[in-house]
């Protein structure tokens, strides 16, 4: 007699999984443990072998069942009120049973897996890839939309008149003028201005044809995916923001956390502070400069900002410097690269004159070289559209160089710099500090505020600015209307 074969497959080690694959054999998942699971079936050969071995024992569990009286009874409680089994002759006025092998049995089993999971298959092919024109199915219940979306404000800042919509897989959108909200099962938010036009393609799926959208994704909801006509935008727990514009430009900014942006072959990961455009697929190009209300205002609304280009020698390829219109307060953050805050020193907080002024979040990194060490010799180009009036924030730990003083003027006025804590992958930097909230607590650094004019807008050269010797922090500029 030939030895049992061993079960095809192994558990998979991830108890999420294990505990979904269960809940869906035993007919107890949701809508969407079934999405979750099918799309899982569909990638992953690991999990489709675990399905299989599940799917075996159970069915073979099922034929036992049958084997034995025809009642409610669990086969373990049927076997203990059974007595101790003994062969006695079968009456011969009934007829023979048709005896079933156990080979014959376990290929039953098998072919009622195979079955199930192709089945589970067509089921996730469908789901993961549905096409426009899909039909309802019939259900056992009511599916759930993939996201409710709601309207935040009307075209020209009018009353929202929108009503509250709920969102299903292959549902083409189309929004006017305005801001929405959208709220995704899954978790994630989502922000979008019109005019925009988008598909849900899933729960963790949208697609963007045009138009603006910043999208929030917790834990929870890692994963979730943008994709756009040439790039795929895939969330490692962030905030980013896209754009796709008139000619089909898609542009990424990283707001929070990590990305993987992908077009055609080219691959790219991006963290807080990356900004890059895809003008064609398989061409990725660092974004020079990112203003982040780009990504959240309708293009009717947002006026010119005030600085329109920040040009530097630095040799970092990563990290875009970020415009904050009327941005400048207690708290807001100093950096795209790091957690550092201002504040005012004391607390009497900021100087008055400084407040809800547009400034630059400039790229801390930009002081290093190519080794990652200080230098001396930083240099920026900053573009204005109109007459301006500029205050430089120069740390005073750098000796004031000879431009600074003689394009600018010095002002009695100080701004605080609270750090708080950073680690940076591709610097290797890292540290730990703490942060508080409010003016005067915190303070672990001083920058000396000077100021300048330029009556006709245009460029302002900043620079050679650093030190080899000592730690420093790149200079902010903050700029009003003249």
């Amino acid at each position: 007699m030939s030895s049992p074969k061993s079960p095809y497959g192994e558990m998979v080690n991830d108890i999420e999984i294990c505990d979904l694959i269960d809940a869906c054999i035993s007919n107890q998942a949701t809508p969407a443990q079934w999405l979750h699971l099918s799309r899982l079936i569909v990638e992953r050969e690991d999990v489709r072998a675990c399905f299989a071995v599940q799917s075996m024992a159970n069915a073979r569990l099922a034929n036992l069942l049958q084997l034995g009286e025809e009642n409610d009874l669990g086969v373990f409680a049927q076997i203990e009120q059974e007595p101790v089994t003994r062969i006695e002759p079968s009456p011969p006025q009934k007829k023979r049973r048709i005896g079933v092998s156990s080979e014959a049995l376990i290929t039953l089993c098998c072919g009622v897996a195979v079955v199930l999971i192709v089945c589970v298959l067509a089921i996730g092919s469908w789901l993961v890839f549905p096409s426009i024109d899909n039909r309802p199915i019939a259900a056992s219940g009511p599916v759930p939309p993939a996201a409710v979306i709601r309207q935040v404000e009307a075209g020209g800042g009018e009353i929202a008149s929108f009503t509250e919509q709920e969102l299903f897989a292959a549902k083409i959108m189309e929004l006017p003028r305005g801001k929405y909200e959208a709220t995704t099962s899954v978790g994630a938010t989502i922000k979008l201005a019109g005019p925009i036009r988008f598909r849900v393609e899933d729960h963790l799926t949208w697609r963007l044809f045009a138009g603006k959208m910043v999208v929030h994704v917790p834990p929870s909801a890692k994963g979730f995916t943008v994709m756009t006509e040439n790039a795929a935008i895939v969330d490692l727990g962030t905030e980013f923001g896209v754009i796709v514009d008139e000619l089909g430009v898609t542009s990424v900014a990283v707001f929070e956390g990590r990305i993987d942006l992908t077009s055609g072959e080219m691959k790219r990961s991006l963290v807080i502070g990356d900004g890059f455009t895809v003008r064609e697929k398989g061409r990725i190009d660092h974004l020079p400069i990112i203003d982040p209300m780009r990504f959240e205002e309708p293009i009717e609304e947002l006026n010119p900002p005030i600085i329109t280009d920040v040009q530097n020698n630095s040799p970092i390829s990563f990290g875009t410097c970020q415009i904050i219109r009327g941005g400048f307060q207690e708290d807001s953050l100093a950096y795209v690269d790091r957690a550092h805050q201002w504040n005012g020193v004391d607390e009497s907080g900021l100087p008055a004159e400084l407040l809800g002024l547009d400034y630059v979040r400039m790229v801390n990194d930009w002081k290093f070289d190519e080794q990652i060490l200080g230098r001396d010799d930083l240099e920026m180009t900053v573009t204005f559209a109109r007459p301006v009036v500029v205050y430089l924030l120069a740390d005073e730990r750098v000796e004031p160089p000879i431009w600074l003083r003689r394009n600018f003027a010095k002002t009695g006025m100080q701004v605080g710099l609270d750090e708080g804590d950073h680690h940076c992958v591709r610097t290797g930097l890292s540290y730990k500090k703490e942060q508080a909230t409010g003016p005067g607590n915190s303070i672990d650094e001083v920058m000396r505020v000077w100021k300048t004019e330029l009556p006709s807008g245009g460029e302002l050269k900043i620079g050679p600015y650093g030190s080899k010797s000592s730690g420093w922090v790149v200079p902010c500029l903050l700029a009003r209307p003249l």
